[in-house]
């Protein structure tokens, strides 16, 4: 009976390849703060561990020279393809990692929000007076009024954290749509890329018409699928909002709408007004 034949150091190191490659694709990809600086933490911690196999190739690189075979070929192949994934992989959790941390600063606000609310309960009272006859009726009337002003403040704050998640909303789809754009024009360069290749440009040897069929409509379907896709975002461009002119406005005027009722001295807003922005450096106005 023959013995099973050991694995050479080529095959070692492919099969750890394939274990890399298993543990990227079974990295989840997750949408909270926490979760995901474990995600990042545990792809850092595999890329260190996977760094012996990548310095074990090398060794077994130089000790062939330039005697390279089949076996050999596919390993560089594979490990090239696992370093790409786990590059992906980490700019992926690192972008995700930066929207959730949002997450994180909204804590503090509610933070904040419940410590303000603690210390007006527990402070002594704002109306701590001696009440003599003449005085009663005015200072009644402020302890009233302040009453009522405390409770609108509160009342704003919930209006303007309503306005916030709509504000996220529109930074979250336009992200996205941006995200977008920049997929489908990175697919088509590399289609065009692949049109324009000494492949596909060489002269065709074949005689059979269903071949030339065939080349023809896979082109052409990817092209309608690029425009269908063209079409999407155009259309989804309609509703996106230009969340960079917050940061920066344009030479012209801007067109804006009053998500809710707003009023100081200089400014009287009803919900839905609409409004020509001219500058907006300063928050105070």
């Amino acid at each position: 009976m023959s013995s099973r034949r050991d694995a050479t150091p080529v095959e070692l190191c492919l099969n750890k390849v394939k274990e890399r490659q298993q543990q990227l694709d079974e990295l989840p990809l997750t949408d909270h703060y926490i979760s995901t600086q474990q995600c990042l933490q545990e792809l850092r911690n595999g890329s260190n561990t996977f760094l012996e196999v990548t310095q074990k190739v090398e060794e077994i690189k130089k000790s062939r020279g330039h005697t390279h075979n089949k076996e050999f070929d596919n390993l560089e192949t594979e490990l090239l393809l696992t370093e790409d994934l786990n590059q992906q992989k980490k700019r992926c959790l690192e972008t995700v990692l930066f929207v959730s941390e949002i997450e994180n600063l909204l804590q503090n606000v509610e933070s904040d929000i419940e410590a303000r609310a603690l210390y007006l309960s527990q402070r002594p009272l704002v109306f701590d007076s001696v009440y003599r006859g003449e005085d009663v009726p005015a200072q009644s009337k402020i302890h009233k009024d302040c009453v009522s002003a405390i409770r609108k403040s509160w009342s704003w704050i919930q209006t303007v954290n309503e306005c916030l998640g709509i504000h996220i909303e529109n930074a979250a789809n336009y992200h996205q749509f941006y995200h977008d754009v920049r997929h489908l024009e990175e697919n088509m360069l590399s289609f065009l890329l692949w049109m324009d290749s000494s492949t596909v440009r060489a002269q065709v040897k074949t005689q059979d018409p269903n071949v030339m069929l065939k080349h023809f409509r896979l082109i052409i379907k990817q092209l309608l699928d690029y425009q269908g896709q063209l079409d999407l975002l155009t259309e989804r461009s309609r509703d996106i909002h230009p969340v960079h002119y917050r940061k920066e406005l344009p030479e012209w005027p801007l067109k804006a709408r009053a998500l809710v009722q707003y009023q100081h001295k200089h400014v009287s807003l009803a919900k839905g007004d609409f409004v020509m922005i001219l500058e907006n450096s300063d928050a105070e106005r």
